[in-house]
């Protein structure tokens, strides 16, 4: 793309963004109804609770992102990631896995059961699980199936991977899991209104201590943020954190908040199209983050039995 052209594309974006309200400001990677049905099926194969799912996406409680795709330190912690933008807005580079041990679910379950003196309660216990779901799921499609800024990307390059093949295409995704996976076969999925036939409720639901031992943890052991070693987090109380539950629970509990429309669905459809994306590949994610969120479920339930 030579200057001129890269001069007519940032002046069209910047169109875009006064006139055209986005449908999200945040980027996550499988949204709430896939991570919901993905628990789901997953306390189904194992035997847990029938609330499981409410439990699913407690990570995403703490939002993804503040500033302009400004990576949260809370997401870093709640993720098991590093920022390589080193909390830098914009965020342009895509977070990275360091894999060493930071995953906050292994920890939690391990000192909930022999560390603390207040009972291992069922709710603690689907909390951590829920965690593990979640991470488990996130792991198969951050940042390669929903995108992110890779380095020596250029900005324009870097918002479409973000805007388009992230947040845009994560929410195609949710529409695609609800009508292919959530809606029973056989049933029609719209009303003649564009509303969806059936109303899905998702509660969302948490234990506050464990959270708050969670992010304790992860400063006592010198967590970072950043790539560069700087950067933590700060141990919110149990009311802080209760009140993140009750603010995600007021988003998605609400099915009208939610607003799923059959004619925003075809708009993300018709770009889904133009992007190559297909309903096909995108089961075939979610049937592997079932797999993987149900190993790592039993791999938590494993420990120090």
């Amino acid at each position: 793309m030579n200057r001129f052209q890269k001069v007519v594309v940032l002046f069209a974006l910047s169109m875009f963004l006064v006139f055209v309200p986005l449908g999200r400001d945040e980027v996550k990677a499988w949204n709430p109804i896939a991570h919901w049905q993905i628990a789901a099926k997953a306390a189904q194969d194992l035997g847990l609770d029938g609330d499981f799912p409410d439990y699913a996406n407690v990570p995403d409680y703490w939002p993804s992102d503040i500033g302009f795709y400004q990576i949260n330190p809370f997401f870093c912690w709640s993720h098991a990631v590093i920022d390589r933008n080193n909390g830098a807005s914009p965020g342009r580079i895509s977070p990275l896995y360091p894999d060493d041990g930071r995953y906050p679910e292994f920890d939690m379950w391990y000192l909930a059961k022999y560390k603390m003196k207040t009972a291992f309660t069922s709710e603690m216990q689907k909390t951590i699980l829920g965690y593990a779901c979640h991470n488990a799921a996130d792991r198969i499609v951050h940042w390669t199936y929903f995108t992110g800024g890779l380095p020596g990307e250029g900005p324009i390059d870097t918002y479409l991977a973000w805007r388009t093949g992230h947040a845009d295409k994560e929410t195609w995704a949710d529409y695609v899991v609800f009508q292919q996976i959530v809606v029973p076969v056989g049933w029609p999925v719209w009303n003649p209104d564009g509303t969806p036939v059936l109303q899905m409720v998702i509660n969302c639901k948490a234990d506050p201590s464990i959270l708050q031992l969670a992010q304790k943890i992860y400063v006592k052991n010198g967590r970072k943020c950043n790539s560069n070693g700087t950067g933590t987090i700060t141990a919110e109380n149990n009311a802080t954190i209760t009140g993140h539950v009750s603010t995600f629970n007021t988003q998605w509990a609400n099915p009208a908040v939610r607003s799923l429309n059959r004619d925003t669905w075809g708009g993300y459809q018709l770009e889904a199209i133009a992007q190559g994306w297909t309903q096909s590949a995108c089961l075939v994610k979610y049937n592997t983050s079932v797999t993987l969120a149900e190993s790592w479920i039993n791999s938590v339930r494993s420990l120090a039995k």
